[in-house]
């Protein structure tokens, strides 16, 4: 059902602050701003050059980029702008200044004036370290404009890309290469969110707002008017998409504009498709190894319902509020028991749809993820924890908070300072973090609490299969629900696809139908045949769009049904979240911060905050369904089938929830007595700790409520979502918290050097396993070892004795320093020592062990569906059992344990026939296949992959292959569109823009790796998680800030980082400057009181009204 229409290579520091010239108009610079580097656009050049020879881009789009690259004087500022006006300049330059704090922000040199017509009095800016901006105003409004100005000067196309992204219009933008995008957004829900988002704006936020988007407008403006240096990425992309110069590709926000972005982050923290992958698995496994009762139990029993985590950390003692009586004391590290073998786990399940259907959509969906999140590595999640004053050396609160997301150019937050109490006498003061489209601080301090946050892994999403009625013209017409068939709600979506010949797209109005239950869940896929959009359907079918994808709807299964799927989400009924966010920066105290959180709605985040009092607090609150509706086979047992709301829901039985707000805009929790569809999980029940008895309270993704810690996922009072992690993190961050709390001893300095611990966890617990093999080995080799698994141990050894003796001796040293996992690359943010090279070496062959033995455990019963969506957490637990598990009497507990071999089934190969492997054979060949590997010839064509072409050990060093990535957020965008895939290399921060040393030789292995070498292997506190999948050791997931915040009365102080800069424009000195700190974990000061900032101000702008 359609209608389609036509119509028409930088050094790294600083450079001093450019000045600028006053021009007529409404917004004027002082001095004229010099004309950016030309030498990223000649890399774009030759980059796009070996592209077309590589035929990636078409002739036009090649003509397109050169002009892009060598015309950019149309987006320069005009050199003739004119005189300043009198007006701007300062009342009396010659009078005397202010006694006091004004006074002390005046006399910072001034280095830029601008105007901005719509202001009421002269707000000023000083910029401290890494151009870090802290505004002062007079009110709350002229702060906002001011705000939006910053925002939008070092963060427009993040803002430009997210409200587009939220409300399904990147294709006016961008042409066709983006229609799949946008029709993905709407399917999804995002721009049913952002409206909703608007709609409930308060009057008092609409006028802050409306000031945020003046700011933004004005930056627009001014560029528009050759006044102000252009978004990096429209510069370039302008005459790619058909404009002389960035300034024709913006265009004035409106208030839905500005409030769609926070559309963006509603998604990011809410919004996932894990119960789909969950049910892919289920279908999987419940299919698994049929004639092999000892895998088929292993994979259903040992892996796939398995939930309990190796360190048994939670963040709260169990649900409601756990308080100083609470007493709860855990234990850092505990020692796991046998698993009982009765406890309920996940089940095994069909598909309950069409399977062509089902894994188009799950790669749609998770397609859409990347978009909105970015590529989610493996150990995905945070840190955050905070400190009491009576536990600190000094009686000082701490708070400290790492989130890890995807080290993304720009990074996802902006450090700004806010203040209105230094030229008025407003309230606001505020330093920390903030979204680049939204006004309040997302985290950060106000000076009275200070507050982080982490993924709480919660479950705001369920999914549906569906059963389609077709209409006389194979168009949806209905659903079927208890026996029912209900009515679909058509909803006509209209895209305008720009005209853009270099890319091929013709301009032109397409609407498009899609459909939503009879309860608001949109349909999100649609058995049927797959076409494309320009196909005819034949008699009595109708071409239906669903996010994106073409079909014909009919039943291809022959099963007799037309399946579908549809989702729910809480973000449908999200509730006034922006208020909420004002909420925490209005604190005073903890239990403050605790009450805003009531109205939390998708907001799926552990939250920590601290105060000045002493008090510290952790919660997780958002209000989610309690889903009594979904019955269960017993009280505290697992759901029947069709209603395990961990995969894919029966939607002819149960229908979407809803999220009830009362008058107040708070969920209203008396509503579930009329309809157990409104009941929701109640605020005082949620998992939290308010100064609790250990004195510090942490969140590290881990289990929030010992739910899982006893391997029972099903016998307690509410279900909230999960699984989570295997708690390495949580662990090693409480042992460290444990003894400084103990001791009185905890200082911000400590907190940030455990922000940077990078001691190798995972080669604590196995390197010492694959010590004991290589003992046995040798014990084995030296004596008369037994015919069968024992002699050929022995024969491996003897194969390659020397080589293991090396690594046994390495490992072992390592190991009494306690398994740093150290770098050993020299680069300009490390200088390594003769042990942190031997150190590099032993982490290197660790990890080439590790991925070797866990592929060689699981590979040959193609295993690599049960591990999903968690690799890395299922396979180390997994592998934690199984080694446990060795021995008499099932030590573990395994379905799969052997008792003719005394262990698990896994360990045997299956591709040796009449020959059963033993663990010890296995561990000891995956040794000898890692030393094999690493002895290799590095990969030709990708500098950082492979091995290092050479038997000396000295050589191979971790940080040569362990690199870490800023990509741009361009690539989330544009998708797999090679048009636009050279673009976005060159708005990341590679080697060629912070070079790792000067003067390198060819044959120098450094002078070739695109990215950076780092420390840290898998489930580090500072978090640098490789992946499981890819045959090479880069990441791209990891601190997106790096904050410890200290507070006492009048003297709050702290330190942080960006992983890459404030700014987003690759012509400002602040671009990548703080990349280069965070490498090295180094920070800056995170400056609060006014007196600090002036002691660390480099420059001041002045902002004044007309």
């Amino acid at each position: 059902m359609t209608s389609r229409g036509r119509g028409r290579r930088r050094r790294r520091g600083g450079r001093s602050a450019r000045g600028r010239v006053g021009s007529s108009g409404p917004l004027r610079p002082s001095d004229r701003e010099r004309r950016p580097p030309r030498r990223r656009a000649v890399r774009v050049v030759r980059a796009i050059m070996a592209a077309m020879l590589s035929r990636w881009l078409r002739p036009a789009l090649f003509g397109a980029l050169v002009l892009a690259c060598a015309c950019g004087d149309d987006d320069a500022p005009d050199p003739d702008a004119g005189p300043e006006d009198a007006a701007v300049a300062d009342a009396a330059p010659d009078a005397p200044l202010p006694d006091g704090p004004r006074g002390d922000v005046l006399r910072v040199p001034e280095s830029e004036r601008w105007v901005l017509p719509t202001l009421e009095q002269p707000v000023y800016v000083l910029r401290t370290e890494a151009g870090v901006p802290h505004v002062y105003a007079a009110t709350e409004r002229d702060l906002r404009v001011v705000q939006g100005f910053l925002l939008a000067r070092d963060r427009y196309f993040q803002i430009e890309a997210g409200r587009r992204l939220a409300q399904g219009t990147l294709s006016e933008l961008m042409g066709d290469a983006a229609l799949a995008a946008d029709q993905a957004s709407r399917g999804e829900g995002m721009r049913r969110v952002a409206e909703r988002l608007v709609s409930l704006l308060t009057d008092e936020q609409r006028e802050v707002y409306e000031a945020c988007r003046e700011g933004i407008n004005a930056y627009v403006q001014a560029v528009k008017e050759r006044r102000a240096d252009p978004p990096s990425e429209l510069r370039v992309a302008a005459p790619v998409l058909g404009a002389r110069n960035a300034g024709m590709l913006m265009q004035p926000l409106s208030l839905e504009d500005v409030v769609a972005f926070a559309a963006v982050p509603v998604y990011q923290l809410g919004f996932e498709s894990k119960d789909l992958r969950w049910a892919e698995v289920a279908d999987e496994v419940a299919t698994a190894f049929p004639d092999d009762a000892l895998r088929r139990g292993g994979v259903q029993e040992d892996i796939f319902a398995n939930v309990r985590p190796i360190h048994p950390v939670s963040s709260a003692a169990g649900f409601g509020l756990e308080t100083d009586a609470s007493g709860f004391l855990p234990d850092a590290f505990p020692s796991p028991g046998a698993r009982p073998a009765a406890l309920p786990g996940l089940r095994a399940a069909r598909l309950p749809v069409e399977r062509s259907m089902f894994a188009r959509h799950l790669a749609r969906v998770r397609a859409f993820e990347r978009r909105v999140v970015g590529p989610r590595g493996d150990d995905f999640g945070s840190n955050a924890w905070a400190v009491m004053g009576d536990r600190t050396e000094d009686g000082a609160t701490l708070l400290a908070g790492d989130g890890h997301l995807p080290l993304s150019i720009a990074p996802l937050f902006y450090q700004l300072g806010l203040d209105t109490s230094v030229f008025g006498e407003g309230e606001t003061t505020l330093m920390g973090l903030f979204f680049a489209g939204i006004p309040p601080m997302a985290v950060g301090t106000n000076g009275r609490i200070a507050w982080s946050q982490t993924y709480l892994r919660g479950d705001v999403t369920d999914w549906y299969a569906e059963e389609l009625v077709l209409d006389a013209e194979g168009a949806p017409r209905a659903t079927r629900f208890m026996g029912e068939e209900r009515p679909l709600v058509a909803v006509a979506e209209t895209y305008e696809i720009a005209d853009r010949p270099a890319l091929g797209s013709v301009g032109r109005t397409e609407t498009w139908t899609r459909w939503e239950t009879f309860d608001g869940r949109p349909l999100t896929a649609i058995e049927g045949r797959v076409v494309t959009a320009d196909a005819t359907p034949g008699a009595g079918e109708t071409l239906v769009n669903v996010g994106g994808e073409y079909v014909i709807p009919e039943d291809v299964d022959e099963d007799g049904v037309v399946s579908a799927i549809s989702f729910d989400f809480a973000g449908f009924d999200v509730s006034n979240l922006l208020r909420a966010l004002q909420g925490f920066n209005d604190a005073d105290t903890v239990g403050d911060f605790r009450e805003a959180t009531r109205e939390l709605v998708t907001y799926a985040q552990n939250l920590v905050a601290a105060d000045v009092q002493g008090d510290v607090y952790y919660g997780s609150y958002n209000a989610i369904p309690s889903r009594v509706y979904l019955p269960r086979e017993s009280e505290g047992g697992p759901w029947v089938e069709g209603a395990d709301p961990r995969g894919l829901l029966d939607g002819t039985r149960f229908r979407g929830f809803t999220i009830p707000l009362g008058d107040d805009g708070l969920p209203d929790e008396g509503r579930c007595e009329g309809d157990e569809y409104q009941c929701l999980v109640p605020f005082e029940e949620w998992p939290a700790a308010l100064s609790p008895a250990r004195g510090f309270v942490l969140t590290a993704n881990h289990d929030v409520a010992n739910i899982t810690t006893d391997g029972d996922f099903f016998d307690d009072p509410y279900y909230l979502g999960g699984p989570w992690n295997n708690g390495y993190r949580g662990a090693t961050i409480q042992a460290r918290l444990m003894e400084l709390a103990e001791a009185g001893e905890a200082s911000a300095e400590a907190m940030a050097a455990l922000q940077g611990d990078h001691t190798s966890v995972l080669g604590l617990q196995f390197a010492p396993r694959l010590l004991e093999v290589i003992d046995r080995a040798q014990e084995l080799a030296a004596g008369s070892p037994a015919p069968g698994a024992e002699g050929r141990l022995a024969d491996l050894y003897a194969a390659h004795a020397a080589r293991v003796d090396e690594v046994e001796a390495r490992v072992r040293a390592w190991l009494e320093r306690g398994a740093p996992a150290a770098s050993g690359v020299e680069t300009f943010y490390a200088a390594p020592s003769a042990d942190e090279r031997a150190d590099a070496v032993a982490t290197m062959l660790f990890n080439e062990w590790w991925r070797r033995l866990y592929r060689a455990v699981f590979d040959d019963e193609d295993m690599g569906f049960a591990f999903r969506p968690d690799a890395p957490t299922r396979i180390t637990r997994a592998l934690h059992d199984l080694w446990r598990g060795r021995g008499a009497a099932n030590p573990a507990g395994l379905a799969s344990w052997d008792a003719a071999t005394e262990e698990s089934a896994f360990f045997d190969d299956l591709g040796t026939e009449g020959t059963v492997e033993s663990s010890d054979e296995v561990a000891l060949g995956a040794l000898v296949t890692a030393l094999e590997h690493l002895e290799s010839a590095p990969d030709p064509e990708r500098p950082g992959v492979g091995g290092f072409g050479t038997a000396s050990m000295e050589e191979w060093l971790w940080g040569l292959r362990h690199l870490v990535q800023f990509e741009s957020i361009v690539s989330d965008f544009i998708g797999d569109e090679p048009s636009f895939a050279l673009l976005a290399s060159g708005f990341s921060i590679t080697t060629e823009t912070l070079p790792l040393a000067e003067g390198l030789e060819e044959d120098d292995p450094r002078a070739t790796l695109p990215w950076f070498p780092r420390p840290g292997d898998l489930f580090n506190v500072d978090a640098a998680h490789w992946d499981y999948d890819a045959d090479h050791y880069w990441y791209s997931d990891g601190p997106v800030m790096r904050m410890v915040i200290r507070l006492e009365e009048g003297a709050v102080s702290g330190v942080n980082i960006l992983p890459g800069g404030n700014s987003g424009r690759t012509d400002s000195p602040h671009f990548a400057d703080q990349a280069a700190l965070w490498l090295g974990n180094e920070t800056v000061p995170l400056r609060f009181h006014v007196e600090d900032v002036v002691a660390g101000a480099t420059a001041r702008e002045t902002y004044a009204p007309e």
